[in-house]
């Protein structure tokens, strides 16, 4: 049992390795699930060897959840185009102009396309995209306004949220390995590192306040609250 893991964890890299071999995801979708449909076996069987309280090393199940993200990194984001639209919000947003004015088609932003611009979905609609996400959006353009960039960012996020719910379990005294629950899951590897979606800074905002409350931090809690419904409407709820 001692090998299992690391075994299940090679499997579901191979598989995250297969995928970004396929390139258009959603052009050839039985190749899609001959990828994810194996991974998602391996995470369960993983999870079940950690509820089990079986061996494993938790450097070991973060190290592995960090691989994926990083191979998933690299695949084209062609289950979604929301990436393309983020890029271009940062750059209008670096252009000095309000992103909430214009939709991408307007004559007002006609200087600003390229390439880039035959991505963006909805080219007809101004964004919908929370005021804390706009920033995030200008943040990340400020260094690199590529969808890459924007893919890692959220990556970084993504992987960020791995580690509270580590602390999170210490301190509720349960075995932190469980983060595995969710730090394999192909999900939201395909759909952050793979598609790259502003729902892992809400996620993460979102998952601050409950472990902000966890310590009794009020002030903390609320402004993370706040925080995460500016990047995602949802969590409001």
């Amino acid at each position: 049992m001692r090998a299992g893991l690391p075994l299940l964890a090679l499997a579901i890299e191979a598989c995250c390795c297969y995928l970004v071999s396929v390139g258009d995801l959603r052009s050839q979708v039985p190749k899609f699930w001959t990828g994810f449909f194996p991974a998602f076996l391996c995470y369960t069987v993983a999870a079940w060897l950690v509820l089990r309280r079986s061996h494993g090393s938790l450097f070991f199940i973060l190290g592995a959840a960090l691989a994926f993200r990083l191979t998933l990194w690299w695949s084209p984001p062609t289950l979604s185009d929301d990436i393309f639209r983020y890029v271009w919000d940062g750059r209008v947003q670096l252009a000095g102009i309000n992103p909430y004015l214009y939709p991408p088609s307007a004559p007002e932003l006609a200087h600003l396309r390229d390439a880039l611009h035959g991505l963006v979905n909805h080219a007809d609609i101004p964004t919908i995209f929370p005021p804390l996400a706009q920033l995030f959006f200008r943040l990340v353009c400020a260094l690199s306004a590529t969808p890459d960039a924007l893919k890692f960012a959220l990556l970084l996020c993504d992987f960020g949220l791995c580690l509270l719910l580590m602390r999170s379990l210490v301190r509720r005294g349960q075995d932190p390995r469980r983060v595995l629950l969710y730090a394999w899951n192909p999900l939201p590897l395909i759909e952050i590192a793979g598609s790259g979606h502003i729902d892992a800074l809400g996620i993460l905002l979102l998952f601050c306040a409950l472990h902000a409350l966890q310590l009794q931090r009020l002030g903390v809690a609320a402004c993370a609250l706040a925080g995460a419904f500016l990047a995602k409407l949802v969590p409001l709820v």
